[in-house]
């Protein structure tokens, strides 16, 4: 099982730092992300209809990266309470699986 359940995403950028994290479609992240103040710009969404979380990339402010990062923390929390039991399992292995399907792309 993995530590974090993002990636923190190599771009190039003097403002903004880049993540991909999982959600549901409810988007029990947002509430997080007010509650530290943080603003985050959606970039893109992908899911799959045989799986119940969707990727999300977006962008946040550089001073406000820790903030973000420690709400996805807490989300890992929120999505247990909140009946997903299998978060952190699930995502886990949707990011070997795009990790497989990078390194394999990449040889």
């Amino acid at each position: 099982m993995r530590d974090r359940l993002y990636w923190h995403l190599k771009k190039f950028s003097l403002r903004h730092e880049y993540f991909a994290y999982f959600d549901v479609p409810r988007y029990l992240a947002d509430p997080l992300f007010v509650k530290r103040e943080v603003t985050v710009w959606y970039d893109e969404e992908h899911g799959r209809p045989d799986k119940p979380y969707v990727m999300i990339v977006c962008h946040v402010r550089k001073k406000d990266a820790q903030k973000f990062m420690e709400a996805l923390e807490e989300l890992k929390k929120s999505m247990v309470i909140c009946g997903h039991l299998d978060y952190e399992e699930m995502v886990s292995e949707m990011m070997d699986q795009l990790d497989a399907a990078a390194m394999e792309k990449g040889a």
